[in-house]
């Protein structure tokens, strides 16, 4: 078969095509973001209660449950940042968070995780609901929603279960901008949390059997 000087050229254009697109410059790594919120400036007190909680490894629901930073751009679809990530699954650094607000709070006489293998009279159990950046208005904002539930584990009873949600805008549309509202709105959260344990001790009647 013959090869005209046209074709030739065009099957040497093609390869050196297939050979720039097997042999690309490496990637630029992602930006990697964590999850931190600003210390209670707490005194140093007795606890409130004689009563030890576990906090449970928090879950997160489909969508939210990888370490890709998901924003929102359509009520129904949630997409993800190609440029950045979380250090790790959002549950996970989650976990020591809430261990370190209850902590602070002086709500009991100890905070134990689940990886401790300690007992406790309590249990508090989280799911991530919602954990992204959010195009739907202008500014944009960080959702946070949060499923949390209290456990009386001397009775086997549950003692209390709320949605917890907050947005705050974001300055940036991009990632970063994304990731400080999440942290804001995790702020506010993680506050609330602690502001509903404490009045659901506190109601009269109230009571809790300490190992």
């Amino acid at each position: 078969m013959t090869i005209s000087v046209k074709h030739a050229c065009v099957l040497l254009v093609l390869a050196l095509s297939g050979c720039a697109l097997f042999n690309r410059t490496p990637e630029q790594p992602p930006q990697i973001y964590v999850l931190r919120v600003t210390p209670i400036d707490a005194q140093a007190k007795p606890a409130e209660n004689h009563v030890s909680v576990l906090v449970s490894t928090p879950k997160a629901w489909p969508g939210y449950d990888r370490a890709r930073i998901a924003y929102v751009r359509h009520p129904l679809q949630v997409d993800y940042y190609a440029e950045s990530e979380w250090a790790d699954q959002p549950a996970r650094m989650l976990e020591p968070l809430l261990v370190t607000a209850l902590q602070e709070s002086n709500l009991f006489n100890a905070v134990v995780s689940a990886t401790s293998g300690a007992t406790a009279e309590l249990r508090i159990d989280t799911e991530i609901v919602q954990f992204h950046h959010e195009f739907l208005i202008a500014p944009s904002l960080g959702r946070v929603v949060i499923r949390a539930q209290l456990i009386d584990l001397t009775r086997n009873r549950v003692l209390a279960t709320r949605v917890f949600s907050a947005t705050r805008p974001a300055a940036t549309e991009d990632a970063r901008g994304g990731v400080t509202a999440i942290n804001n709105a995790l702020q506010g959260i993680l506050g609330a949390i602690v502001d509903f344990w404490r009045d659901t001790l506190r109601k009269p009647g109230f009571e809790v059997s300490s190992s």
